[in-house]
């Protein structure tokens, strides 16, 4: 990693930590996803459990992707968007809270999502 893409990691850091701290993401996001899927068709409710199973066991490669499989989907409401919006908020505030921490699953997991990230690009 370049001294450059460190900084800008630990930058965002920062920025997803005073998120994190200013009320900003939701506390129960993981429920309220749940929530809104209640009644949707069963493959996407399916993504959004699988991305709640993956969140609570620290899998935060799974967690965001089976999220971006999730809201990928072009037919869903505002309520649904907000719901994935504050997940993937609480879940990257959770993972860079880790990272800080020195939980070596979360730092593997920051590098293999910023390589997916490059690959796509």
């Amino acid at each position: 990693m370049t001294r450059f893409q460190g900084r800008l990691a630990l930058g965002l850091a920062a920025v997803f930590v005073l998120a994190g701290c200013s009320g900003g993401s939701t506390p129960a996001a993981d429920s309220t996803l749940i929530a809104e899927f209640r009644g949707a068709d069963p493959a996407l409710k399916a993504k959004v459990e699988s991305t709640v199973a993956a969140f609570k066991t620290n899998n935060y490669v799974g967690a965001i992707t089976f999220l971006k499989e999730a809201a990928a989907n072009g037919s869903l409401t505002s309520k649904q968007q907000k719901a994935i919006e504050d997940m993937q908020q609480m879940m990257t505030t959770q993972m860079y809270q880790a990272i800080d921490k020195g939980d070596t699953n979360a730092i593997l997991a920051r590098d293999i999502l910023q390589e997916l990230r490059r690959q796509r690009r």
